[in-house]
């Protein structure tokens, strides 16, 4: 059975700073079929690469996830962090998922743009084009969400193939 996050948040599993970015996945197909499935951060983390006295801090990570469900696999994330003395920040990554969606195997890469700033994420990542491989070419769509205070919630893969 699954963890909950907070359940792997409290034995260490988790790093904090990642803790409000966890989700749960919900998946629509063009046809407007739910594919239900979890987001999970599992491995990975950040390095400082540049901070000021007084100013911004820099930092690049390099995470992996498990998808499971009707979106089912394992991503591979490079992000970069900008973080500001008000404790707001900008992020920007990449992100090749690697697996299936229901019976279509191969892999694609999101592009990653978010920001965290008053306890609200907000983030957009976009299935870049030309990415898809396999089964999984000509594969497009995004993910638009924001949440609160939230440790866990839903966001949506609305995506359709070229």
């Amino acid at each position: 059975m699954l963890q909950s996050l907070e359940e792997r948040h409290k034995k260490g599993t988790i790093k904090e700073s990642f803790f409000p970015f966890l989700v749960e996945l919900q998946s629509i197909d063009a046809s407007g079929g739910p594919l239900a499935g979890e987001h999970n951060f599992y491995r990975g983390g950040d390095i400082v690469v540049s901070k000021a006295n007084g100013g911004p801090k820099l930092t690049k990570g390099n995470f992996e996830m498990d998808y499971i469900g009707e979106l089912q696999g394992k991503g591979e994330l490079q992000e970069l962090k900008c973080y500001m003395t008000d404790g707001s920040a900008t992020v920007y990554g990449f992100e090749r998922i690697t697996g299936s969606i229901g019976d279509k195997v191969g892999s694609f890469v999101l592009e990653h743009v978010g920001k965290y700033e008053n306890g609200v994420l907000t983030f957009k990542r976009t299935v870049v084009q030309g990415s898809g491989t396999e089964e999984l070419t000509g594969i497009l769509g995004e993910i638009n969400f924001e949440s609160g205070s939230a440790e866990e919630f839903k966001i949506t893969l609305n995506y359709y193939f070229e």
